[in-house]
C-alpha cells in the first residue's frame, strides 16, 4: 500500500479552468443519465423528447435526449464556472483560504510511469 501525505491548497491557487471541469463532470453525470434516460424512452416510443414542438421518436429521439443532456451539461458548468471563478476573485481579495486535501506520495512505480 502507498504512502499518503496531507497538502494545503490555497482557494486563490483555484482557476476558472478547475471550476469549469468539476462542474462539467458533475452536470454530465446528472444531465447525460437524465438525457440517455430520455433517449432510452423516446426509442421505446414514450413522449418525452420533444423538437420543435413536436414529438421525437426513435433512434432520432435517442440522439436528441443526449444532444440536450449534453447542452444542458456545458451550460450548467460554465455557470459554475463563472460563479467559482467570481468567487475565487472575491475571496483573494478579503482574505487567503486554504483547505487540506490526502494526497498519495509519489513513488518509483508512479514515477516511472510518468515518465
Amino acid at each position: 500500500m502507498s504512502e499518503m501525505e496531507l497538502r494545503s491548497v490555497g482557494f486563490g491557487q483555484l482557476h476558472a479552468g478547475t471550476f469549469f471541469k468539476i462542474g462539467f463532470i458533475s452536470n454530465l453525470f446528472f444531465w447525460g443519465f437524465l438525457g440517455t434516460l430520455f433517449g432510452v424512452l423516446a426509442l421505446a416510443g414514450v413522449d418525452v423528447v420533444k423538437w420543435n414542438n413536436a414529438y421525437v421518436y426513435g433512434v432520432g429521439g435517442l440522439f436528441t435526449g443526449l444532444l440536450i443532456g449534453a447542452v444542458f451539461s456545458l451550460f450548467g458548468s460554465i455557470i459554475l464556472m463563472l460563479g467559482g471563478a467570481l468567487g475565487a476573485m472575491v475571496a483573494r481579495r478579503f482574505t487567503e483560504w486554504e483547505f487540506t486535501i490526502l494526497v498519495q506520495k509519489p513513488t518509483a512505480e508512479t514515477a516511472e510511469a510518468a515518465e
